[in-house]
């Protein structure tokens, strides 16, 4: 399969509300998050003990996510703090919402009403950011 048909993920690392923040891309989230957090993904992850998921978007082809990546290490802190922030503005770590949902959908496992690990899942929406995805910021 052609690497540009396979499709990756675009994420934030932090350690803390607002801290310090790590600017990711790869082709298996749950993965890398592993990486990270065995000290074992990136120097800078390890140095600052950014251990936290607190955002992350999925493309359809790694180029994109590369060329997003690219654009989102470029912006200010502050500008990261608010898309972080549409999303997930108690910075709560994701890693199992969004894992463990594509886990589901990918097994067909239905997720329960409540109790499922979801609670936290239900507070975090989608982040709207098609116009910063085509590059219109």
């Amino acid at each position: 399969m052609d690497k540009e048909r396979i499709g990756g993920w675009v994420y934030i690392m932090a350690d803390r509300y607002r801290g310090a923040m790590y600017v990711g891309v790869t082709s298996h989230l749950a993965a890398r998050i592993h990486q990270h957090r065995n000290d074992r993904g990136s120097d800078f992850c390890a140095r600052y003990g950014l251990k936290r998921l607190v955002w992350a978007e999925r493309g359809d082809r790694i180029e994109d996510c590369i060329t997003h990546e690219k654009r989102l290490k470029r912006w200010r802190r502050e500008f990261k703090f608010d898309l972080i922030e549409r999303g997930n503005p108690d910075w709560l770590d994701l890693h199992n919402v969004i894992v463990g949902w594509f886990e589901r959908r990918k097994s067909g496992t239905p997720g329960r009403a409540r109790g499922d690990g979801m609670d936290d899942a239900r507070k975090y929406q989608r982040p709207q950011w098609g116009r910063v995805w085509n590059g219109s910021l």
